[in-house]
């Protein structure tokens, strides 16, 4: 039987593609945990810290994304997913426009599955919102929500090669009809609440 030539540096190939994975799965936990603890933080109403701990982060990414290998590429689409719903959501609730897909700085999936992501989180701030008697936000929450779902629900046709994306389309679908329930009834609660105030106030 022939040696089969070029073994050993086929070992060492894989190996060194085995620790890049390794390394970007590490440094993806870490950047994942941050961009969880921004959200929350967002959702305090602690914005300056919010946007403070998004401009640790960012660095972060582009090192992860500088060092990985061509060959492990798609391990790095969570922690970019995770940075786009933190930093498109820290956007909306400050009334900025949408970061784009260039100035995101992400892969074209991880870009469209953390915009999709961003939908439960805006149903999350809409419901704070209410809470908290801030109606005009409340309703620019839920306009944000249903034209992020209306323009991103065409990817639902690239499931195969786009995964996840048709699962995460019909939770968006679901949290923007029950979202839509509830703002409906808010609005009505309130109309029926200022017409009895001012038929109140003409007796």
């Amino acid at each position: 039987m022939q040696p089969l030539p070029s073994l050993d540096g086929l070992i060492e190939h894989m190996e060194t593609v085995q620790r890049s994975r390794d390394a970007v799965l590490s440094e993806s936990r870490r950047i994942i945990a941050a961009c969880s603890r921004t959200i929350i933080r967002i959702h305090q109403g602690k914005d300056d810290e919010a946007q403070q701990m998004l401009e640790r982060v960012r660095p972060q990414l582009r090192a992860l994304q500088k060092q990985v290998m061509p060959q492990v590429r798609h391990y790095a689409i969570t922690a970019e997913q995770e940075y786009v719903e933190a930093l498109a959501l820290h956007s909306i609730v400050s009334q900025n426009a949408i970061p784009s897909l260039e100035e995101a700085g992400v892969m074209p999936e991880s870009y469209i599955l953390g915009m999709l992501d961003c939908v439960g989180e805006l149903k999350r701030f809409m419901l704070d919102c209410i809470r908290s008697d801030r109606p005009e936000q409340a309703n620019y929450a839920f306009d944000t929500m249903e034209g992020l779902y209306e323009g991103l629900y065409p990817f639902a046709a690239y499931d195969a090669v786009l995964k996840e994306s048709r699962r995460k389309l019909d939770v968006g679908r679901i949290t923007l009809e029950s979202s839509r329930a509830i703002i409906t009834e808010e609005n009505r609660r309130r109309h029926m609440t200022a017409k009895i105030c001012g038929a109140g106030d003409g007796i």
